[in-house]
């Protein structure tokens, strides 16, 4: 019901606009597809090993992570520009309010430590390919 008020409202909008939105909304449609499929294919290289941690699993799932966060923010920016101004709002004024979302992805950055998973990959990268993850920490 509160989707088909959006869309009425939407409606009344000027073409250009409605375009852009309709182009923004998309994207961060498909970056949830995209994630989703990502999301997937490493779950299923971890089933594979039969849950035994690889130095390839282990970077995939960081670049993951760092991906994950990165589109989010993305997404989350896509659907306030889509919103408008009512996105920016608290909830407790606006049934369309993102302000948790939008807190949550700025913060995203800092609360998974892109630097340390960043040096974590790196150090993995450079161990020679024989070597495992359990050489690796000791």
């Amino acid at each position: 019901m509160a989707q088909d008020a959006f869309r009425r409202q939407q409606g009344r909008t000027a073409p250009e606009v409605h375009t852009a939105r309709t182009m923004r909304l998309g994207r961060a449609s498909d970056t949830i597809d995209e994630l989703t499929e990502q999301i997937r294919s490493v779950a299923a290289g971890y089933e594979e090993l039969e849950g035994a941690a690889s130095d390839a699993v282990v970077r995939r799932s960081n670049a993951l992570r760092l991906t994950a966060a990165e589109r989010a923010n993305e997404s989350v920016l896509d659907s306030f520009q889509v919103i408008g101004v009512d996105a920016y709002r608290e909830p407790s004024t606006s049934k369309w309010s993102l302000s948790r979302q939008i807190r949550d992805v700025l913060s995203a950055r800092v609360m998974i430590s892109e630097d340390r998973i960043r040096l974590g990959s790196g150090v993995l990268a450079q161990l020679p390919r024989k070597s495992s993850l359990l050489d690796a920490l000791g």
